[in-house]
């Protein structure tokens, strides 16, 4: 009976210690604070080797840390006033084994622009594959992960 409270007790401060360090993780990235943290790291290290006996070393030490915290705060200022702007021109398409790979699209004026090649499954049987190109039709058969070319039918115009 002991141990399962123990476990509760246990498993609670865990919780509560990776929800803090999460909404830690969660501000520092909003706020752009990922230099600042490296350079407190260094500067804790530097200070338990006893590094900070040096005037010089302290110095540097504190330029850099002052800078970092204005390179946080020009980037979250960048970030709210300049957001990115998305690029409607880019299509992102889906090889048939899966992966995703962007390609830019020029704008065309009063014409359709279709990426080929468009695949389909066959329904009468779930192991074939068709894909459609601007001229022509290829029929593949998939065995263990991998597809393999039956035949190709031209379009007729």
């Amino acid at each position: 009976m002991i141990l399962y409270k123990n476990r509760l007790i246990i498993g609670g401060i865990t919780k509560i210690i990776t929800s803090i360090i999460k909404l830690i993780y969660k501000l520092a990235k909003i706020l752009n604070l990922g230099a600042t943290f490296f350079v407190s790291v260094v500067g804790l290290v530097v200070y338990l080797a006893g590094g900070f006996e040096d005037e010089r070393v302290k110095t540097i030490f504190i330029i850099l840390f002052i800078s970092s915290i204005v390179l946080a705060l020009f980037l979250t200022i960048k970030k709210i006033f300049f957001p990115k702007k998305k690029n409607k021109n880019v299509q992102i398409l889906k090889s048939a084994k899966g992966e995703e790979k962007t390609e830019e699209v020029g704008v065309v004026e009063k014409q359709e622009t279709t990426v080929y090649p468009k695949y389909f499954l066959v329904r009468q049987n779930k192991n074939l594959i068709m894909a459609e190109y601007s001229d022509r039709y290829e029929l593949y058969k998939t065995e263990n992960g991998k597809m393999y070319k039956l035949r190709t039918d031209y379009k007729v115009n």
